[in-house]
């Protein structure tokens, strides 16, 4: 599973669908996103199966399973490697 973390990753911009919007809002849209869960403090989106999205007060953290639609994996990762090159996103790993 890959695990991409970045410091306000809201303002991570990406290209889905022809459409430019944030990572976030994107996401937001994803099949199950409503399910929202609190754990140990932190508030967990649900994305699709087995993936969420875990905000703290720093870090929003994605988890992101293999099985995932292609697409979606892909667009991610463009997303991260993007934002690790950029010097207003500090603190982001791909692991």
């Amino acid at each position: 599973m890959n695990i991409v973390q970045a410091i306000d990753i809201q303002k991570i911009e990406c290209e889905l669908s022809g459409a430019k919007t944030t990572l976030i809002e994107q996401l937001d849209k994803a099949e199950e996103s409503d399910r929202v869960l609190e754990v140990a403090g932190r508030r967990r989106t649900k994305i699709t199966r087995n993936t969420y999205i875990v905000e703290s007060t720093e870090v929003l953290q994605l988890q992101i399973p293999w099985e995932m639609e292609k697409r979606k994996r892909l667009a991610i990762e463009v997303v991260a490697k993007r934002a690790s090159s950029d010097n207003n996103y500090k603190n982001i790993e791909e692991i």
